[in-house]
C-alpha cells in the first residue's frame, strides 16, 4: 500500500510548514489538504493556515501511520528545530498526544487565554475546557479559573510526570453558577442605585 507523503522542509519561527501546500503544486495539495481536512481537521489556523506547532508535529508523525500518511522532515535544519522545541517542552507534547488519543479533545493553543491548549469536542463550537499546565500555585490556579469563568469554560490543570499526563479539574463552570447569578444580581442592583 502506498502512503500519502507529507514533506516538511521549511519553518516559520516556531511553526513547520507543510511543502505541497506552500508550494501550490495544486494536485498534490488538493489531495493533502482533503486528507488534513478530514483527519486533523484542528492543525489549520484561521489566521496563518496549514502551519503547524511542535505538538501537532509530534501528533502528526506518531499517528500518520493509521491513516496512511508519511511525514518526510526534509531538511537537516528542520530536523534540528524539531529536536530544540522538542526538548524545550515535552510535556506540552505528551499532554498533547494523551488529550487528543485518549481523551478525543481536538487542541487548539490556548495562548489568548493564558492557557496551553483549548479542547475541542467539535471544531464548530466553541472550546469547552482550557488546559492549562501544572502544577499550579494558588494565585495561578485563581487567575485559570476567573479566565475559563469569564469564557464559560472548564478548567483543567494538566501535570506531566515521564509520560503520564494527570488532569485536575480547577472549575467546571456548571458548578460556579450560583457565583456567577450572585454577581450579575448585584450588578443589576447597583445599576438601580446608580440610575
Amino acid at each position: 500500500m502506498l502512503l500519502k507523503q507529507i514533506t516538511i522542509s521549511r519553518v516559520l519561527g516556531p511553526l513547520f510548514l507543510i511543502d505541497e501546500i506552500e508550494e501550490g503544486d495544486s494536485e498534490n495539495a488538493n489531495d493533502l489538504l482533503l486528507v488534513l481536512q478530514h483527519t486533523y481537521p484542528q492543525f489549520f489556523k484561521k489566521s496563518i493556515g496549514w502551519k503547524l506547532s511542535i505538538e501537532e508535529v509530534e501528533f502528526l508523525i506518531l499517528d500518520a501511520p493509521r491513516h496512511s500518511l508519511q511525514v518526510n522532515l526534509k531538511s537537516e535544519f528542520v530536523c534540528a528545530q524539531r529536536e530544540h522545541l522538542r526538548c524545550c517542552c515535552p510535556s506540552a507534547c505528551t499532554i498533547y498526544q494523551v488529550l487528543t488519543i485518549q481523551h478525543g479533545f481536538l487542541l487548539r493553543h490556548g495562548t489568548q487565554f493564558g492557557a496551553l491548549f483549548i479542547g475541542y469536542v467539535d471544531l464548530q463550537h466553541h472550546g469547552e475546557v482550557l488546559f492549562f499546565l501544572g502544577p499550579l500555585s494558588e494565585l495561578e490556579r485563581v487567575a485559570a479559573k476567573r479566565v475559563a469563568r469569564n469564557v464559560g469554560k472548564r478548567a483543567i490543570a494538566c501535570e506531566c510526570t515521564g509520560r503520564e499526563v494527570h488532569l485536575r479539574e480547577i472549575m467546571d463552570p456548571q458548578d460556579d453558577l450560583p457565583t456567577l447569578r450572585r454577581r450579575k444580581r448585584r450588578r443589576l442592583d447597583k445599576a438601580k442605585i446608580d440610575s
